[in-house]
């Protein structure tokens, strides 16, 4: 019994060895990574380095930089806790705790209850249609236990298979009092058409995507460990004849390990500026994850190393 407890020791300290980690970053900052500041801003930062002690043991960053106006794009006086994975909340000072996590249903189940749900929306497309009485969708021969001229409606279908339902055969029956088109009349054939192909694609898309761990085994592959943190500064605003005290908040996202190396992600907002008038934001890294609202001036994205 011994034995096995000093074994599950080892295990978990090698585990938390593995899983801990001490990264450096070294960021360069060019002027092309600082859209929309003023160039008086720029040259204060171009040309210098941003550097990051990364410890996911601590879960802090630490801001190891030799300048230290470089604070002022970072939002890192000393140190900040990082906090694990991509986060989309929008606040400005407070991280919200909460789960994002992506409930992956097994391909076969996803499929069952999308086609459910095509039946559904084909039927009350249906009967929205057929409610005042001109139309109604029926079986243009008998097919599986039904006969020609079959109401189609979704208690005699709700168990067909997905080939069984996109491959019914259908007609639209109309009221003798008004004439038709041909397109017309196979108006609801065509949308049962549109709708399989729609829903074979659908279902493709959804098993590659499965097989790839959904959006989190995506993430990780092509950015590696993500963390955030917040932060906020007091700056002083030397554009004001008061010379006020003025806070700016901060957003950042750091990444190393996958498809894009390393970098680092900044949203910053300047409470001086409206950022209704002016807002400068270059396409959103993460593929949109981070889904900034106006709030946020400004965006820098750096690469690193």
């Amino acid at each position: 019994m011994k034995k096995l407890s000093l074994y599950v020791f080892l295990v978990l300290m090698w585990c938390s060895i593995v899983v801990a980690e001490t990264v450096e970053f070294s960021c360069n900052v060019h002027s092309y990574d600082l859209p929309g500041i003023t160039n008086e801003d720029e040259q204060r930062f171009k040309d210098k380095t941003i550097k990051f002690l990364v410890n996911t043991d601590e879960m802090e960053i630490h801001n190891i930089s030799e300048d230290s106006v470089l604070s002022v794009i970072t939002g890192i006086e000393f140190v900040a806790n990082l906090n694990m994975g991509i986060d989309t909340t929008d606040s400005r000072t407070k991280v919200v705790k909460k789960t994002s996590a992506e409930e992956l249903k097994n391909p076969d189940v996803f499929a069952e209850e999308l086609l459910l749900k095509y039946k559904k929306d084909f039927l009350f497309l249906v009967d929205g249609l057929s409610r005042g009485g001109d139309i109604e969708v029926v079986l243009s021969k008998d097919y599986k236990s039904l006969k020609k001229g079959t109401r189609i409606t979704i208690e005699n279908v709700k168990n067909f298979s997905a080939s069984e339902f996109f491959n019914m055969p259908i007609e639209d029956k109309f009221s003798k009092e008004k004439s038709y088109t041909e397109s017309e009349t196979i108006y609801f054939l065509n949308i049962l058409k549109g709708k399989k192909k729609n829903f074979s694609k659908t279902i493709r898309d959804y098993r590659v995507y499965f097989k790839k761990g959904g959006i989190k085994g995506i993430n990780e592959k092509k950015w590696g460990k993500v963390f955030n943190y917040y932060a906020d500064l007091d700056l002083m605003d030397t554009e004001l004849i008061t010379k006020n005290i003025v806070i700016y908040y901060y957003r950042g996202h750091i990444y190393w390990g996958g498809r894009n190396r390393k970098g680092f992600v900044i949203e910053i907002f300047d409470p001086i500026l409206n950022p209704f008038v002016k807002i400068v934001r270059p396409l959103n890294i993460f593929d949109a994850q981070i889904k900034s609202s106006a709030r946020w001036t400004y965006q820098f994205n750096f690469n690193c190393k």
